[in-house]
This record gives structure tokens, C-alpha cells and sequence, in this order.
């Protein structure tokens, strides 16, 4: 819920707190913490002081341009330059990163700096990083599509099953052990069996046991069951 107008005063707030241990090296906070590194991604402000009476000609020098360049071993490092417009810089290991995935992000973090300027009191969290590309490839990778599809009515196995067997009575449904039953035979020693369990109180909410090796007659008093309308609860006889 945080917005970007109160991260930038926690930043703030948070950078004067914590000023009178600037004096402290990069070395000391490892040796003190224990670690050899404590981040991979860096950030720099580069305001750098300077000497305004110089670059307007002063004792008849004029300086017409300047320049920096600064490395670092960090696999990621972002530099904000001020000026008239504020610049930034990306430098980046290339065996860890490769120009388009930099290219990429470097597009996020335009959208984001856009969308935290034109709304200061927007939550952070309702900022869309990604561009209208990068939303279709997710879209791909999730199936949204079939996802967004109206959700078809819901069907009972029984329903499924009467559906199948109307549909190709004569097709083998189940084989084991050299034996098989069509479709049409399934459902006609599935009914059968239904109905004694009927008898014994089988129906919707209820549920029977079924001790089954692993046979033609198990998948028969499984279909039964589901035709009751109760659950089965298989249980291994061994």
C-alpha cells in the first residue's frame, strides 16, 4: 500500500538517519557484518561537486565538456547523473546479463519512473512494469486464453460415462489379464451392482469401501458406486 510519495520521504528520512556513518568503507561494513558481499546490484548518485567559476571561462579558460567513466566488479551497477534532465547510466557484467535482457530492463525501469512521476500518491504495487509485448508473452505462457474461456457446466462421471457408452457401446472399455468388457457390458454389470448397493444404502453423501485387487470386478464396483452417487474408498488388500 505504500505509495511512491512516502518512499521517497522514508528514503529520505531514512539517508538522514544514517549519515553520520557514511564515513564508514565498503571493506569495514564486510568485515563487520562478516560477509565478502552483501549485494550484486549497485546504485550511485554521482553528485559531484562543481567548479561552476571554471566552466564559464574564469582567468580565460572555458571548459565546453566533461566527462566521467568509473567501473566497479558489481554485475549490475545504475548511475544517476544530475543536469537539466536527469541521466542514467547502466553498466553491467556481460557474462551475467546480455544486451537484451538489459535493453528489457532498462524499458521496465522507464515505465515504472513514468508512472511514479505522473502519480506520486499511486501505490507502488499497482505499477505495470511490463510493456504490451511482454504482457502477450505471458499471456502465452499461462494459456489465458483458455483460461478466460467461459467455464463449461459441470458433469458428473455417471453423465460422462452413459455419454460414452451411448456413444460407442461396441468399444472395448476395459481389458485385463486377457479378459475385457466393452462399453455396453461395463454399464450393464455396473447397473446391475448399483442397485444391490442401492439396497444397502448407497446414494449421494454416502460412502463405500471397496477391497479390489487390481481387476476387471474393481473398475465395475467403482463405476457402480458412482452411479449410487456416492464416493469410493479404495483400500489396498494387501
Amino acid at each position: 500500500t505504500t505509495t511512491t510519495a512516502e518512499l521517497l520521504d522514508r528514503l529520505q528520512r531514512f539517508s538522514n538517519d544514517t549519515l553520520e556513518h557514511h564515513h564508514l568503507a565498503l571493506n569495514d561494513i564486510h568485515r563487520i557484518a562478516g560477509h565478502e558481499q552483501l549485494f550484486d546490484t549497485l546504485f550511485g548518485y554521482e553528485n559531484y561537486p562543481v567548479d561552476t567559476g571554471a566552466i564559464f571561462g574564469t582567468d580565460g579558460l572555458t571548459i565546453t565538456d566533461s566527462a566521467t567513466r568509473e567501473s566497479n566488479h558489481y554485475p549490475l551497477t545504475l548511475q544517476a547523473q544530475p543536469g537539466p534532465a536527469l541521466d542514467l547510466r547502466v553498466e553491467y557484467d556481460t557474462d551475467a546479463f546480455d544486451p537484451a535482457g538489459i535493453e528489457a530492463l532498462i524499458g521496465r525501469l522507464q515505465r515504472v519512473l513514468a508512472a511514479m512521476t505522473a502519480d506520486p500518491n499511486q501505490r507502488i504495487s499497482a505499477i505495470d512494469v511490463l510493456d504490451d509485448a511482454e504482457h502477450a508473452r505471458m499471456d502465452d505462457f499461462g494459456n489465458r486464453a483458455v483460461l478466460t474461456e467461459r467455464e463449461p457446466a459441470p458433469v458428473s462421471i455417471p453423465a460422462m460415462f452413459a455419454a460414452q457408452v451411448a456413444g460407442a457401446p461396441e468399444a472395448v472399455a476395459v481389458t485385463f489379464e486377457g479378459g475385457s468388457l466393452t462399453y455396453q457390458e461395463l454399464d450393464e454389470a455396473a447397473n446391475r451392482l448399483a442397485h444391490v448397493l442401492t439396497g444397502y444404502g448407497a446414494a449421494p453423501g454416502k460412502c463405500v469401501a471397496l477391497l479390489f485387487p487390481r481387476s476387471v470386478e474393481a473398475i465395475v464396483a467403482i463405476v457402480a458406486v458412482l452411479k449410487t452417487g456416492a464416493a469410493y474408498l479404495p483400500i489396498d488388500p494387501a
